[in-house]
């Protein structure tokens, strides 16, 4: 029959498997996670002679040399302040400070007048406007505040805006007299909240620019 086949003849052999790859290499270990602790190397003897210093010129200058003050004590407390093997800087002028200052100092004295001659039409509107302003003053701050400080030559930035300072600073605390004080834990948790979100990292401030 044609069908019939030979068994003399030796069968076919199958091709060859190709050889097995080599075996992949072991993973790296897995990074160390490092910690870095702030570190603050400022004396008490090297503070005393700033703060003494700070103290009677602001005196001999009726508050005048008070901005300059507050960066000498700033810059002293960043420069001792380390974290990562660097400092942090506070890079504030003196200027800027001072201006807002005698903003502040003006509005004093326009209150204590009004309220010593007890112009009234004039005292209660000043005082609702500052209550008003207050959380964007608040906001206002601590923006300057982050926007000169720096960390091995990054600046950080302030986070929240203005609509965050009203609800964090006068709609919540606003809120806890209405809820007869039972809103206090939570409104407490949110407030610190914000402010510990003043500042991000440094790398973050240097993406947004």
């Amino acid at each position: 029959m044609p069908y019939d086949q030979d068994l003399s003849t030796p069968a076919a052999q199958p091709p060859a498997l190709p050889p097995l790859p080599p075996p992949l290499p072991e993973p790296p270990p897995a990074p160390q996670i490092q910690r870095h602790p702030f570190t603050f190397t400022g004396r008490t003897g090297e503070f005393f002679g700033i703060w003494f210093v700070n103290l009677v010129l602001s005196v001999l200058t009726l508050g005048l040399y008070s901005a300059w003050a507050k960066v000498r004590t700033e810059r002293y407390f960043y420069g001792n302040t380390h974290f990562a093997g660097a400092s942090f800087e506070y890079l504030a002028s003196p200027i800027a400070i001072f201006k807002g200052r005698l903003i502040a100092y003006a509005v004093a004295i326009a209150l204590g007048l009004c309220a010593h001659f007890q112009v009234w039409v004039v005292y209660i509107p000043l005082i609702l406007a500052i209550l008003l302003l207050l959380p964007w003053l608040i906001q206002r701050t601590l923006r300057f505040r982050a926007r000169y400080s720096a960390w091995r030559g990054l600046r950080f930035r302030f986070v929240d805006g203005v609509f965050e300072a009203y609800v964090n600073f006068m709609f919540r605390p606003m809120l806890q007299w209405v809820t007869f004080l039972w809103c206090i834990p939570g409104c407490a948790c949110a407030s610190t909240n914000t402010w510990s979100r003043a500042t991000v990292s440094a790398a973050s401030a240097s993406r947004s620019g």
